[in-house]
């Protein structure tokens, strides 16, 4: 009896300890460590042996239990994506390791990688971008200068094509006889022909002159507005307004012809840009706000405009005074003390092309300081990270390290504006067209 009584009390206390066993394995997660590194276990056996469509799940299904083993599986997981092809769960692991900060410089690039494979290279060019941040990597700056840029190339037979603000705008081209709007592969987008042709504003309008008559038309080519023959010329359009000239004077218009103010004629107008106009009255250059007030009387001897007519971009214009060039901001007053023989336009924010006393064109920032020196035989300035410049009769468009990115046979290169340029080549006129636009 006795010993009956034992050995049930005996049986208790071993179940006792198994249940507290049991309930500290599970509390200190010794069964799930064991049952994820069973699961990993297996995982490799088949990784190594190249079976990753069998290793794959199965690390997936290890990583689902939390441990101190996961960054480790995790890393396995990621190379197993790469040997398997699977690009996009590879990229999709990068990003997610990019947000807990594991993501390194070799997975930024081969994730940019398959994202320009995907036709993602704005996707491939940010995330380049932010290792960049990260690391400050110079392999990872050779990457970006190596893939940024890729473009297309278009020979058009068009004498001209005129440069527009969006890609998306037809391009107004002139073939010696008349002038057609161009798609972006450089074909006609419809059968007709004018005698004078305007790039498109920003509400999709644009002027063309048909038997010496000016017509306001709308994207699709259909008549907007009739102007009278006492215009002349149409210089372009605002998002408003139209730049045309009567009775020997240009003045401001709206999209009916009707005058808006007839009491500012000029010699010459630019299209705005930052809020204010250069105007030319009796030889001299004054600077107009939007709401037509002025901002500088007629004071600067020449001022230069850019690809797309217009005097100032990135808050900033080049005018020149006396002998000497200045930059300055869209109040007219001088941003250094800096001047230069010879200057171009602002195209953008980026760096301004100007030129020495020698003839040498090199490039400033915005503040006047020097970023390329004197090099070029000319120069545009810089905009979507890229500029033209000319060196012995060629022309080329080289990245801010002054790399060339392009190298076509160009005998002139203009700015590129959303990611498009006009370039003339020996064939005709070039539309280049970048896949990937630095914003």
């Amino acid at each position: 009896m006795k010993g009956k009584k034992l050995m049930l009390a005996l049986i208790s206390i071993a179940v006792v300890i198994a249940c507290w066993i049991a309930a500290v394995m599970a509390f200190s997660g010794v069964k799930e460590k064991q049952q994820q590194a069973s699961l990993y276990a297996e995982a490799v056996s088949f990784d190594e042996r190249g079976l990753y469509a069998r290793a794959i799940p199965k690390y997936k299904e290890a990583l689902a239990i939390r441990t101190d083993l996961n960054n480790e599986i995790e890393d396995r997981l990621l190379a197993a994506y790469h040997a398997h092809g699977d690009k996009g769960l590879y990229t999709d692991l990068v990003l997610k390791r990019e947000k807990n900060g594991r993501a390194t410089e070799e997975e930024y690039m081969q994730a940019a990688e398959y994202l320009i494979a995907s036709y993602k290279r704005e996707d491939a060019m940010n995330l380049v971008k932010r290792g960049i941040e990260k690391f400050d990597s110079e392999k990872l700056k050779e990457y970006y200068e190596n893939t940024a840029y890729a473009y297309r190339a278009n020979i058009a037979e068009y004498a001209e094509i005129l440069s527009t603000s969006s890609r998306s705008d037809l391009m107004p081209a002139y073939n010696g006889e008349g002038w057609f709007y161009l798609n972006d592969y450089g074909w006609p987008a419809r059968n007709k022909v004018y005698e004078a042709a305007t790039p498109y504003n920003k509400k999709g309008y644009a002027a063309v002159r048909e038997n010496g008559v000016y017509y306001i038309i709308d994207r699709s080519g259909e008549l907007y507005a009739i102007a009278d023959p006492s215009i002349t010329d149409v210089s372009g359009l605002t998002a408003s307004r139209v730049l045309a000239k009567k009775n020997g004077t240009y003045s401001y218009y709206d999209l009916d012809f009707q005058p808006l103010n007839e009491q500012l004629q000029f010699e010459e107008i630019t299209r705005n840009a930052d809020g204010v106009a250069a105007v030319k009255t009796n030889g001299r250059w004054g600077i107009l706000a939007d709401d037509l007030s002025v901002v500088v009387e007629p004071d600067f001897d020449d001022i230069a405009l850019n690809a797309l007519g217009s005097a100032f971009a990135g808050g900033h214009a080049m005018v020149k005074k006396g002998d000497a060039w200045h930059l300055i901001d869209t109040t007219g007053a001088d941003v250094c003390e800096q001047t230069w023989a010879d200057a171009r336009a602002p195209e953008s924010d980026g760096w301004i092309a100007v030129a020495n006393a020698e003839g040498k064109w090199g490039f400033i920032d915005p503040t006047g300081a020097m970023k390329i020196d004197y090099q070029f035989e000319d120069a545009a300035s810089f905009s979507d990270g890229l500029a033209a410049v000319e060196k012995i009769n060629r022309w080329y468009y080289i990245s801010t390290n002054g790399r060339v990115q392009i190298e076509e046979n160009m005998t002139e290169a203009r700015a590129f504006h959303d990611g498009r340029a006009i370039a003339i080549t020996p064939a005709g006129a070039m539309i280049l067209t970048l896949e990937y636009v630095s914003k």
